[in-house]
Formats: C-alpha cells, sequence, structure tokens
C-alpha cells in the first residue's frame, strides 16, 4: 500500500499505544490537528483504524487560572514572601510582602497552614509566621495546574489519583478550573491496521500534494507526489447565511398577509393623548387600567390639547350619561384634565381608533403594527414592551361572520389548519369573540387574538354608525410558537442561533 508520511506517523504511533484521541494521537505523531483528521479518515475508509465519539469532561481554565500559573496559588505566594523574609516573620509582614488582596491572604493563609508549609505561633503579643520544610514540595492543585498550563485539553479521565484530588479542591475554588462536558474522537487501530503497521518501516512515505502547481511539473516531482483526492461525499459546515430577525421576518409575513387581503396599514404615535388611548374607546377615567401600575405617563411634557373640541364634548357625554348611544354611561363628570395626559399607548387599538374618526362611514379596511408599552413585570411571558398588531373593517353590512372568516383566512396563511372562536367579553367591543389555534407539537390550543364589534359608545362619538370590526393580539406569541420559544425573553438577546433557525410553519 502508498501511504502518506503523516499516515505512517499514525500508524507507527497506534502500534504502541493501541488508541488514543485524535489532539493526543496528533501529538504524539508531531502532526497538525486538521492534517491528522484527514489522514486518519482515509485510513478508517480502508477499515485500518476504528474511530469511534465518546463523551466525555475536560478540565478549562478559569478566570483566576492566569494568575495562578503565572505567580502561583495564594498559599504559594505567601510562602515565596515568607522566604524572601527570611523564613521566619510577623503575620502582618508576610501579608504587606504578598501584597495579596485580604480575601486572597485569608484564603492562602489557610491553604499553606493546610499543606503544612507554615506554622503560625504566638510567643508574645505578635503573631510569627515559620516555612516549613514541605514548603518546597508541590500540592495537588499545583500540579495539576502545571498539567493544565499545556495547549492541548485535558480530559477527566487522563488524570491520575493525585491530581484528582487537586482537581476536586480546586473545583471547590472560586473561578480556578471547572468542568466541559466534550465530544472526542478515540482511533483504535484494527486487525488489518496492525498487520500493515509491523511492515510499515518498509512501506515508502509519498509527500502530499493537494494541488498541480508548475513547480511540481517542471521538475517532475508530480511522480513522486500523491495528490489528495477531493472527497464529494465528506461532511462540511454549515454556511450559515444573513438574515432578518425572526420579528422582523414573522412582521413582513403578516403585513404581506392583510396587504393581500385587500387592507391598507396605518401607523401612529407611540405617545399618545390618554383621550385616544382610553376615553375614545369608552374606558372609564377610574379604570384600574390607567393608573400607574399599568400604563407609563409622561412626566414632561405632562400634558397637551386636545385639537378635536367637537368629539370632545361628544365623548365627554357619552362617559357621563350616555348620549345617544342608547347607554348609560359611566356616570359622575368626566375630567378633561385627565384626558389631556400624555401617555405611552398601551395598545395599538389607538392606532385604528383613530383611523375610524379619520376614515368616517365609508367603506374601508385598515391594519397597523406596531410597539405597545405597559408597567409589567418582566417574566417569561411579560415584557414592559411589546408588538401587537390590530385591524379593522368599516362597512354597512359587515359583521361578525366576516371578521370570523377574515381571522380564519389570516391564520390559515400562517401555517395554523385548526382555528376556533367562543364567546369572551372585551372593554370595547360587543359582541366579542376569543380565537385560539390548536398547535400540533404542543397538543393543545393556544389563545392569539381578541375582536369583536366595536360598541356603539366608540363608533358613534367618533361619527360612524356602520358597524366597525375590530381585532387585535401580540405577535411575540405568536413568535414564540413558531420558533418554538419558552421565554419572551429570548426573542430580544440577538442569540444567533436562533436568528439562523427557520421554521416554516406556524404549528
Amino acid at each position: 500500500m502508498r501511504v502518506t508520511a503523516s499516515q505512517k506517523r499514525i500508524l507507527q504511533v497506534l502500534r504502541q499505544v493501541k488508541s488514543a484521541d485524535l489532539v493526543g494521537l496528533a501529538e504524539r505523531a508531531g502532526i497538525g490537528a486538521d492534517q491528522a483528521r484527514r489522514s486518519i479518515q482515509e485510513l478508517a475508509d480502508s477499515d485500518f483504524v476504528k474511530v469511534e465519539r465518546r463523551v466525555t469532561d475536560h478540565i478549562r481554565q478559569g478566570a483566576n487560572f492566569a494568575v495562578a500559573s503565572e505567580k502561583g496559588l495564594p498559599e504559594r505566594q505567601i510562602v515565596s514572601a515568607l522566604e524572601r523574609l527570611g523564613k521566619q516573620a510577623p503575620l502582618e509582614a508576610v501579608r504587606t510582602e504578598a501584597k495579596l488582596s485580604d480575601d486572597e491572604f485569608s484564603a492562602g493563609l489557610g491553604f499553606a497552614v493546610r499543606n503544612n508549609w507554615i506554622t503560625l505561633s504566638r510567643p508574645q503579643q505578635e503573631t510569627m509566621t515559620t516555612a516549613t520544610d514541605p514548603a518546597t514540595d508541590p500540592s495537588a492543585e499545583e500540579l495539576l495546574i502545571g498539567r493544565l498550563a499545556g495547549e492541548r485539553p485535558v480530559l477527566l479521565d487522563e488524570l491520575s489519583e493525585v491530581e484528582k484530588e487537586g482537581l476536586e479542591a480546586l473545583l471547590s475554588r472560586p473561578d480556578y478550573v471547572e468542568l466541559q462536558r466534550m465530544t472526542i474522537q478515540i482511533v483504535t487501530l484494527t486487525g488489518e491496521g496492525f498487520r500493515l503497521s509491523e511492515s510499515i518501516e518498509d512501506v515508502p512515505e509519498l509527500a502530499e500534494a493537494t494541488l498541480l502547481t508548475p513547480e511540481l511539473i517542471r521538475t517532475g516531482k508530480w511522480k513522486d507526489v500523491t495528490f489528495r483526492p477531493y472527497d464529494l461525499d465528506a461532511p462540511s459546515f454549515p454556511l450559515p447565511v444573513g438574515r432578518r430577525h425572526p420579528l422582523r421576518e414573522l412582521i413582513d409575513e403578516i403585513r404581506e398577509i392583510f396587504v393581500s387581503l385587500g387592507f391598507a396599514e396605518t401607523e401612529g404615535p407611540l405617545v399618545e393623548l390618554a383621550f385616544w388611548t382610553f376615553d375614545a374607546l369608552f374606558q372609564p377615567q377610574d379604570h384600574p387600567a390607567r393608573d400607574l401600575q399599568d400604563t407609563f405617563y409622561l412626566c414632561e411634557p405632562e400634558r397637551r390639547r386636545i385639537k378635536e373640541t367637537d368629539l370632545v364634548e361628544r365623548v365627554r357625554r357619552t362617559h357621563e350619561n350616555g348620549w345617544t348611544t342608547g347607554s348609560s354611561g359611566w356616570g359622575g363628570k368626566w375630567s378633561l384634565e385627565e384626558a389631556e395626559r400624555l401617555v405611552l399607548r398601551t395598545h395599538t387599538t389607538v392606532v385604528t381608533g383613530r383611523r375610524v374618526y379619520e376614515v368616517g362611514e365609508k367603506p374601508h379596511k385598515t391594519f397597523t403594527i406596531g410597539r405597545c408599552y405597559r408597567n409589567e413585570k418582566l417574566t417569561y411571558k411579560n415584557t414592559a414592551e411589546f408588538l401587537q398588531v390590530e385591524g379593522i373593517i368599516i362597512d354597512k353590512k359587515a359583521s361578525l361572520r366576516h371578521l370570523m372568516g377574515t381571522i380564519q383566512e389570516f391564520y390559515r396563511r400562517l401555517g395554523a389548519e385548526k382555528i376556533r372562536f367562543w364567546p369572551s367579553y372585551f372593554p370595547y367591543t360587543e359582541p366579542s369573540v376569543q380565537t385560539s389555534v390548536y398547535i400540533e407539537r404542543l397538543g393543545t390550543w393556544v389563545e392569539l387574538m381578541g375582536m369583536g364589534i366595536f360598541r356603539p359608545e366608540v363608533t358613534l362619538p367618533l361619527g360612524v354608525r356602520w358597524p366597525v370590526l375590530a381585532w387585535g393580539g401580540g405577535i411575540e406569541r405568536i413568535a414564540m410558537i413558531r420558533y418554538d420559544i419558552d421565554d419572551i425573553r429570548e426573542l430580544y438577546k440577538n442569540d444567533l442561533g436562533l436568528l439562523r433557525r427557520r421554521p416554516e410553519r406556524l404549528p
């Protein structure tokens, strides 16, 4: 058989040790790990070696390892300082000479006494320290640190009993070493490989080349060179391609769905009047959601004048006595000062509510996608800042059936197959309906969106007598289902692994 120089060295090493991990084998053979990996694969293809993957622990250097490797552990630095002081000195003098922090000195002093490197005595008023003869012997921790100082990873299985004692001691101390799980390749010589290795000295070594260069042709050396063949079936590293954030992808997909259904997109400001956020949507001014525990109010500017004075009057009368809506209102006295307060919008319904007022009584379909803000505690399912999608349909003949069909088609285009509706309650709509989608992977129904027909107390003051269909829901919940995420905070951590995954359908 014709073998390369690196293959010959690998076979010679394996004949002595029978099996070894790939990195250790490359080190013993005196070749690079990548070159060894290629050569081993070629030998494995010819059944001269067997390669197995094994999961094991290796010892990783911690943040304090470099200082311990260069200057020694605190107990060694204390002994060195004591030796510079003549092997006997007051404790405070040793502390000054060692130049360690109080915590390091206290810990090192304890370990030095435990190792019997120093003794403490108090012949008079002052504590004296004395170096002992065993102080010249390395501790188990120092033996392990010396072993770990090399470039090659040290496996847990490779440690001696003394080094294992040192590992146990260092693991109990902060940031010196830690164990990390890793997968290694174990290379074992087969029977065929052993027979080949017995006669390997007589096998000529051939130089390796990957390119046929002009120099090889001119000199004729190409005749003595082994050209490495291309392996078209060899596994390659995945090539991550540039792509947008998953939330941005989902937003664009939602936008495309509604535009294709004939909707126009509208936008609104993040800072809004409490009037549009709450009052125009017939939410009472003493509603708990309007206090500081749910809503972010601006300090400066604190208020802004409402320009639509006629609308303000209609909303005031609706709140106080129901106006001409058929409602009795909320009673009490409605406050213009409260309505003029500025807030970070708590929902995107404020955008569609404004749109109803701007469009008036004519057929119209619009949607909005935007950020909202609520004074929520940050948890795995809640954030103070989140995304919503909302929409409205204004039409003289619009009905709840039209709304259910629209939302069903929306979820169908997102990839859902099972959608259901049931009666519910929402402050702005009557009747109100909750929707949920069945997620096959989870084996359960998940609520995703609320919807209904705007109440007359909302639409009549805005100048619209026709039915106004409305819906809204959070985008993060859809994203968490699509990308199989259990914690909403993962969407905002810029995790490259998450950015590179591309699920195709909602369930």
